[in-house]
């Protein structure tokens, strides 16, 4: 990856953070607080593939390049990514080359913002 992944960058995404508030009778209320809409590159991942032998379930759907943000760049800052109506939760996240320029993202596809609470 290069500064050339720069213009690549078209997508216009929107990353939340999960939160629960307390409701009635012992329940909570899963909202989703908007922390930052950021331009990045979303490509979609060969599909989902299993790991038998150690019993993991990788099922990343989509990776996410975005430009380094240090205020994002700590762990748990964000947990959720919304692209045109469509919802993602991050799997994990790495800093490319440690270098500081870009974000990368693995992500779960979880179907449309409009059936979860905003």
């Amino acid at each position: 990856m290069s500064n050339s992944l720069i213009g690549r960058m078209r997508s216009r995404v929107s990353l939340k953070k999960e939160s629960d508030l307390p409701s009635n009778a012992f329940s909570n209320t899963t909202t989703y607080k908007q922390v930052k809409d950021v331009w990045g590159e979303l490509v979609s991942v060969s599909g989902r593939s299993y790991y038998t032998v150690r019993n993991l379930l990788d099922t990343t759907s989509h990776t996410l390049t975005i430009r380094f943000d240090a205020s994002l760049s700590n762990t748990g800052k964000v947990d959720h990514v919304v692209y045109c109506g469509r919802m993602f939760k991050i799997s994990t996240s790495q800093i490319f080359d440690e270098r500081n320029r870009f974000i990368i993202f693995q992500l779960e596809e979880m179907g449309q913002e409009s059936s979860y609470v905003s």
